[in-house]
């Protein structure tokens, strides 16, 4: 699963820390059956649990307390801990919100913070939306739960800061399944007269992230531009903004797509896509921040409020199908913004943030 914040440091309970309280019930064990490992992370693990009473199963994420870092810093060790004390806040304020999983509980005991979860059995979307047919309206579905998804948090004051498919998961394996946000890893509050927020630092996702983000700049609309990265790629197979030269991609290129390239929908895979999902995700992929609508504003786009008419049921091509299982399935997407720059380091690429400058070939990465 890729419901944790990936990291270039090993991370596992650390020995002869003292116990961290991070004042929470500590009755996880007495409440809960443990089960199979449903996925691992940098911080800890996803297992299946059974609540003891009433025999009903979820989902519950394990981070480890102490990170075993070497010369890490308490103020570092304790902002871990409020990370995760974030997490489960921002989970509390959004309950009752249908396009959010639900939070059962939090607890912890010496080791580890229990965040037990809605079980979501059809599988993240990433991994499951390239195993059946699925048409232009199943896009459109996805993408008005993605919408009301990050309405809510702008309307609770919360960013998302991590948009993409793999933050999304499917409630059940039947073909009409809910779509849920699962992970909350890197959301924030903020205060809408204090916007943007600029103390956040480069963390997320790097083809998906905005071009305010790159100059140091969060705001809600930041989540829609993420939004339109994800309707781009579940409509064509492809990523907007990408370094096309390598199949080991350049961060400092794929940055630079960013701010200077335009999105094209000049490829084979977007002939049979309406022209409503295009004007859809070029709103969404407006480079003026000022410009862009907000969640909430798109969710009346036409394209989401339409009647579907044939074509528009007609199943996705094979070919974006293929596309969207290797993007699912490499490892480059995984990799954190820390392992690109060290990456890049290596071989002694600056990372230039400037969206003109020189380009390298013209071959398309991976999937593609």
């Amino acid at each position: 699963m890729s419901a944790f914040r990936a990291d270039v440091w090993d991370v596992q309970e650390a020995k002869n820390s003292p116990p961290i309280d991070a004042g929470l019930p500590r009755d996880f064990s007495k409440s809960f059956e443990i089960g199979r490992e449903l996925g691992k992370g940098g911080f800890g693990l996803v297992r299946l649990v059974t609540e003891k009473t009433t025999g009903t199963e979820y989902a519950c994420k394990s981070i480890c307390k102490n990170l075993d870092i070497p010369n890490l810093s308490p103020a570092k060790q304790a902002q871990h801990i409020d990370n995760v004390k974030r997490e489960i806040q921002i989970l509390r304020q959004l309950r009752g919100t249908l396009s959010v999983v639900y939070m059962k509980g939090a607890y912890e005991d010496d080791s580890d913070i229990h965040i037990v979860m809605e079980y979501c059995r059809g599988g993240e979307l990433e991994h499951t939306i390239g195993k059946t047919p699925y048409s232009e309206e199943t896009v459109a579905t996805y993408m008005r739960t993605v919408l009301q998804a990050a309405a809510q948090c702008h309307a609770q004051r919360i960013l998302h800061r991590d948009i993409k498919p793999g933050n999304f998961m499917l409630l059940t394996a039947a073909p009409d399944s809910p779509l849920k946000a699962i992970d909350f890893g890197l959301a924030v509050f903020f205060d809408p007269e204090a916007l943007p927020r600029t103390d956040l630092g480069l963390e997320g996702t790097p083809w998906f992230m905005a071009p305010e983000t790159l100059q140091g700049e969060f705001w809600p609309a930041s989540d829609v531009w993420a939004a339109g990265v994800m309707a781009y790629q579940l409509l064509s197979g492809h990523l907007p903004f990408d370094d096309r030269t390598s199949d080991a991609p350049a961060l400092s290129l794929i940055w630079r797509s960013i701010l200077g390239d335009k999105p094209s929908f000049r490829r084979s895979a977007w002939r049979e896509v309406s022209e409503e999902a295009k004007d859809f995700v070029k709103q969404l992929l407006n480079k003026n921040r000022a410009g862009r609508p907000s969640a909430l504003e798109m969710l009346r786009h036409p394209w989401l409020q339409s009647e579907f008419h044939a074509r528009k049921r007609r199943p996705i091509s094979a070919t974006v199908v293929q596309r969207l299982q290797r993007y699912a399935h490499a490892p480059i997407l995984k990799r954190s913004i820390l392992e690109l720059i060290a990456a890049e380091l290596l071989k002694a690429a600056p990372i230039n943030l400037s969206p003109g400058g020189s380009t390298r070939g013209g071959r398309q990465f991976g999937p593609g």
